[in-house]
């Protein structure tokens, strides 16, 4: 069973209405919400919820503005910076914003189905262990390794390397992870990569991560060399081939 999940609702309008879009047509049962970002529509999400939409949290601690302090990170490489800079006293700030973030969905009456998050920062050494706690507390069942089913469908760059590796070493403490697909072409995929990566997975039990928006403008989208118009439609195609019924 493939489960195709959408991430960073909320990050731009165009996402929304790429996903908003997806959910109409059938394509998307799972998507990721930035709960920080001030164009989520909550009450859409509750009819989602509703709808049988599986909603989860896309812990945002980058590219977005904190809710409960001052910080604004432009990529993971600037927040891990300042964690091993000053370890102690940073992760008490980050577990705050996170638990703000989680508590957005509770305020708002949606049931957080699974964790992930903003450029898989969660799985990082000082924060995993307060993502696997707060997932025990709330008795979330998912939470988003993102590891990939063979090493031909990682990342090719040693960042991708790393993510693929630490997912699977995480997955040691985290048995129940399934492995994820769409992270080599991530914001990039076609209909041809789609095609390969679920060919070799087959039946098996996988993620499917897609990123995508309907918009003429990919860089209003802040995520440098993402296509995200071109990523919508080889879901859609993919879709209605018949690969992802």
């Amino acid at each position: 069973m493939i489960i195709v999940n959408a991430d960073d609702y909320g990050l731009h309008p165009d996402i929304n209405l790429g996903i908003d879009k997806c959910i109409s047509k059938g394509y998307l049962k799972s998507i990721s919400v930035s709960a920080n970002s001030k164009n989520v529509d909550w009450e859409k999400l509750f009819n989602y919820q509703e709808m049988g939409i599986l909603v989860g949290t896309h812990i945002t601690l980058v590219t977005e503005p904190w809710k409960t302090a001052n910080y604004h990170f432009r990529s993971w490489k600037h927040l891990l910076i300042n964690l091993f800079i000053k370890p102690k006293s940073f992760i008490s700030e980050i577990q705050n914003e996170i638990e703000w973030q989680l508590s957005e969905f509770k305020k708002n009456k949606i049931n957080i189905t699974h964790i992930d998050s903003h450029q898989h920062i969660h799985i990082s050494p000082l924060i995993w262990p307060l993502i696997n706690k707060l997932a025990k507390d709330l008795n979330i069942k998912r939470i988003r390794l993102p590891y990939s089913p063979k090493l031909s469908l990682i990342r090719r760059t040693l960042p991708g390397l790393i993510l693929h590796l630490l997912s699977k070493y995480r997955k040691r403490s985290y048995n129940s992870a399934i492995p994820c697909i769409g992270i080599a072409y991530s914001g990039n995929n076609t209909v041809k990569s789609l095609e390969k990566e679920l060919a070799l997975v087959k039946d098996k039990k996988a993620e499917l991560i897609v990123h995508i928006a309907k918009t003429g403008n990919n860089a209003a989208l802040g995520a440098k060399g993402y296509h995200w118009q071109d990523e919508l439609d080889a879901l859609a195609t993919t879709y209605k081939l018949g690969r992802l019924c």
